[in-house]
């Protein structure tokens, strides 16, 4: 990928180690399940990666511009190269290194290279879309949408939230092409939809039940994410309470979230809306999205920072009433210069379209 001038004269120290999966791939678009990078500051990048991936490796790195180092097994491999280079400082990703792969780093660049722990760097990069991540983040939701309504006419009577699960997971892979989920796909029935992160079991469909449906696939590496609520047969008064008060959370939220607020606005206005409720919204309003189903940056009422244009991130503001219900309304959007976002997610959430007879 062309890197940004800016990020590369911010780039301290003027090596960086990059190990992380996500960062790798993102950086050079090498996938393999073994590989390291050296990024330099004046934008130069090595690839590096064991016998099993040279061939793929030495051609990608050939097509972008970058060079490919075959790791030798030898011990002194990362010393003697770093050597050759006369590199003495290398950054790392310090929220991605154990102290055991710490460790191990510094005994195998030897004495004379010093570590320097860095945070969020690549990730900082990551929380602005290109136009070609963008157009991959909506094909990802447009798959979810469409799974998500091949699923719904299966909520009968009956059949178990596992099923439900298994039957969404299905028809993404076998009938939509999705190379996989791009999280367990949480289904909760009446009281178990109380539970933010509920894991599905062997409960029921029954008349007269709450639904939640957490869903995202993963496409061309990128994920969407997903949730909606529905009620089988007829909805009480405090259900549709309840959900009335989540939409317009998620509503008046995301109005928030334009080019030049805070990312604590869309959780702060929400909390203002849930009023004496406020204490069953358990979790912040939103996060990134994109390689990685959990992103950067945070939208919690904490969060610092400001949003930027082609950020995308979820709105999904919920209540949470133990042992009788949960609702959450979760959408992808894209943050846009001084007006409201793109919503990504088109499903249905009209009271009217989620009631199920």
């Amino acid at each position: 990928m062309l890197l940004d001038s800016l990020f590369l004269k911010k780039l301290s120290p003027d090596t960086f180690f990059i190990s992380n999966w996500h960062n790798i791939g993102y950086l050079t678009g090498f996938w393999g399940s073994f590989g390291k990078v050296l990024l330099f500051k004046n934008g130069e990048i090595i690839l590096f990666s064991d016998a099993r991936y040279s061939l793929l490796a030495h051609k990608l790195c050939e097509k972008n511009g970058m060079e490919y180092v075959e790791i030798s097994p030898k011990d002194n491999f990362w010393k003697e190269f770093l050597e050759r280079k006369n590199i003495k400082i290398v950054g790392i990703e310090a929220d991605h290194v154990t102290l055991s792969q710490f460790q191990r780093l510094k005994k195998v660049f030897g004495k004379n290279v010093v570590l320097k722990k860095t945070k969020n760097l690549m990730e900082n990069l990551r929380k602005i879309k290109s136009e070609e991540e963008i157009s991959l983040l909506q094909k990802s939701a447009v798959l979810n949408d469409l799974a998500l309504q091949k699923t719904i006419p299966f909520l009968k009577e009956g059949v178990t939230e596992q099923e439900i699960a298994w039957i969404f997971e299905k028809i993404t892979r076998e009938e939509l092409g999705a190379e996989k989920l791009a999280f367990s796909t949480i289904v909760a029935f009446g009281k178990n939809s109380a539970i933010p992160h509920h894991s599905p079991i062997s409960q029921k469909l029954q008349k007269n039940m709450p639904v939640l449906i957490d869903c995202g696939v993963q496409k061309n590496k990128y994920c969407s994410d997903m949730t909606r609520c529905f009620w089988y047969g007829k909805p009480s008064v405090e259900w549709i309470y309840a959900y009335e008060l989540v939409l317009k959370a998620q509503k008046e939220g995301m109005q928030k979230i334009q080019t030049g607020n805070s990312f604590s606005d869309p959780d702060i206005i929400a909390r203002e809306i849930f009023g004496e409720k406020e204490s069953y919204f358990t979790h912040s309003f939103g996060h990134g999205v994109g390689l990685e189903i959990h992103e950067m940056p945070s939208l919690s009422a904490l969060s610092k920072g400001k949003f930027l244009k082609n950020m995308v991130v979820t709105a999904e503001p919920g209540l949470y009433f133990p042992e009788k219900f949960g609702i959450r309304i979760e959408d992808m959007c894209i943050v846009q210069e001084k007006q409201n976002p793109e919503c990504f997610s088109k499903s249905p959430k009209d009271i009217s379209k989620i009631v199920l007879c």
